[in-house]
């Protein structure tokens, strides 16, 4: 298993998808930060975003570190299908006849990538924002004491889409067909689902990975009650797996060729 792990990570690490990737989540991430930042001391008390400096305004500004999700989810997706799209998966179950271990690697090598992700985000976003809310009076200890209560759950968060991301590729494995319905479910779906039934809402992807940071716009609008931290990581991990599962099922008896 870990020679399978190090194969995968070599993979991940040649392919210059995943670094534009990362690569576009940081600048995304840097730009809305700033925007963020700027805009409430411009704005000031009028605006329905919390006061600069507050409790709620560094939660907030925090929470933009899982804004690499969506990214984690792409490249876990292209970690399985990725073989698939350019035959290469045909070799590597010849190498290893055990396919399920060959998705379980690929599956804990999208986790990794996803934490990777939420960590350089966090960093970028910490790096973006504290500085420039202490040029606007706010005590940099206002801000790191909410650190805490937000990024660790940011970070795991965004590294259970990346596990996410794989199950889905490993049920699809067509790669522009994952993508596309796992974006489109994510950006659209989920919010419609949220808006016109929120107790179904709050059990989907999107939301219960926000219940890791307690940030969401629904949730703040009392429209969204989010589930507890420890049951949004559960049913995130429940996706990744589930979807893997039945990915693995069909795999065994498809063929590949």
């Amino acid at each position: 298993m870990i020679g399978l792990l190090r194969a995968e990570m070599l993979k991940l690490r040649t392919v210059k998808a995943g670094w534009v990737l990362v690569a576009v989540a940081a600048v995304i991430a840097a730009l809305v930060t700033v925007l963020f930042v700027v805009r409430t001391a411009d704005l000031g008390a009028s605006s329905a975003i919390p006061p600069l400096g507050t409790r709620s305004w560094a939660r907030l500004m925090l929470g933009f570190s899982d804004i690499g999700e969506d990214f984690a989810l792409v490249l876990g997706i292209l970690c399985v299908t990725g073989e698939y799209r350019h035959g290469t998966i045909t070799s590597t179950f010849l190498a290893v006849p055990k396919r399920g271990k060959v998705i379980g690697a690929k599956l804990l090598t999208s986790l990794g990538a996803g934490l990777v992700i939420g960590a350089v985000l966090a960093v970028v976003v910490m790096g973006a924002g504290i500085p420039l809310a202490v040029a606007r009076q706010v005590p940099a200890s206002s801000v790191l004491r909410q650190v805490p209560a937000v990024v660790p759950g940011a970070v795991v968060a965004t590294g259970l889409y990346g596990l996410y991301g794989a199950g889905v590729g490993a049920l699809v494995r067509n790669q522009v067909l994952a993508i596309a319905s796992a974006l489109a479910f994510s950006l659209v779906g989920e919010g419609i689902v949220s808006l016109l039934a929120p107790q179904v809402g709050r059990w989907l992807p999107d939301n219960a990975a926000a219940a890791l940071t307690g940030s969401t716009p629904g949730a703040s609008l009392g429209r969204l009650h989010l589930l507890v931290w420890w049951e949004g990581g559960l049913v995130m991990l429940a996706y990744g797996v589930l979807s893997a599962a039945v990915g693995v099922a069909t795999t065994l008896r498809a063929d590949v060729t």
